[in-house]
């Protein structure tokens, strides 16, 4: 509920508000995915839990990152939480700022698909 941001979208009819919801469910889930992938096998290759598109978006904002092809999940986690806002001097990422930063990535992501054709 927090995450997805349901009550600030302050709607009125179960209809829309189970709309918002399927409407966030995708992105949510990615997070969840991600924060899973993160915790169980934090060295896995970034293409475990990134499409080509989202990993050159990625590269491209965090260049300090050196986010390459032998980059991890965990790098991933970083990149997709500073993306969302994430502070370096915090401990950990929470799942409000990889959700922000992940629906930013997926944009972002779209953006890059169609500027390629």
């Amino acid at each position: 509920k927090t995450g997805l941001r349901i009550e600030e979208r302050q709607l009125e009819s179960a209809d829309s508000m189970l709309a918002a919801i399927a409407l966030a469910l995708p992105v949510a889930t990615q997070v969840l995915r991600l924060r899973h992938m993160a915790d169980l096998l934090p060295g896995a290759l970034w293409s475990t839990v990134l499409t080509a598109a989202q990993f050159a978006v990625l590269k491209h904002k965090f260049p300090k990152q050196r986010l390459g092809a032998k980059s991890t999940v965990d790098d991933v986690k970083l990149a997709v939480a500073l993306l969302g806002g994430f502070l370096k001097s915090n401990k950990t990422p929470g799942r409000q700022v990889l959700y922000g930063g992940w629906e930013r990535l997926e944009i972002l992501a779209e953006g890059y698909a169609i500027a390629r054709g």
